[in-house]
C-alpha cells in the first residue's frame, strides 16, 4: 500500500504545530497456524516525520471466541521512539474485530530520560 498522507502534531509547552504532507508506503500480511492460531504483521513509513512504525501479533482461539497472544510493536522517528510489549485479548463479531491490549512501553527522545509506562489500547476493526 502506498499514497499520500498529512500528519499534524503539537506538543505541549512545545514548538508550534506541526503539518506536513508528504508520502506513505506500508506493507502488511497475515494469516493461521493450525486450526487455533493467527498471525499477523504490518511494517510502514511515513515520510513527512521520517518515521517507521512496525507491529506484529499472534493469537490463540482459547474458547467461544476469545483470542489471546501476544503483541509487540516499535515506532521510530528523528527524536523520539516507542517499543511496546503486550498481551492481546481479541474478538470477532460479524464484520467487526474487537481488541484490548495491555503492557508495557518504553519511550525514548530528546525531551528527556527513557520511560517505562504501562499501556491500554482498544482496537475497534470492520472489514467489508
Amino acid at each position: 500500500m502506498a499514497g499520500p498522507t498529512h500528519a499534524t502534531r503539537s506538543v505541549n509547552g512545545g514548538p508550534d504545530e506541526i503539518s506536513e504532507t508528504g508520502l506513505y508506503v506500508g506493507a502488511e500480511g497475515n494469516g493461521y497456524i493450525g486450526n487455533r492460531g493467527y498471525w499477523a504483521g504490518v511494517a510502514q513509513w511515513s515520510d513527512p516525520e521520517e518515521a517507521f512504525y512496525t507491529r506484529a501479533f499472534s493469537t490463540y482461539l482459547v474458547g467461544g471466541n476469545t483470542n489471546i497472544g501476544p503483541d509487540i510493536s516499535y515506532y521510530d522517528e528523528e527524536d523520539y521512539s516507542r517499543t511496546t510489549l503486550g498481551l492481546r485479548a481479541a474478538w470477532n463479531l460479524d464484520q467487526a474485530a474487537f481488541a484490548v491490549i495491555g503492557g508495557t512501553a518504553r519511550e525514548s527522545g530528546i525531551a528527556g530520560p527513557d520511560e517505562d509506562d504501562g499501556f491500554i489500547e482498544i482496537q475497534l476493526g470492520f472489514s467489508f
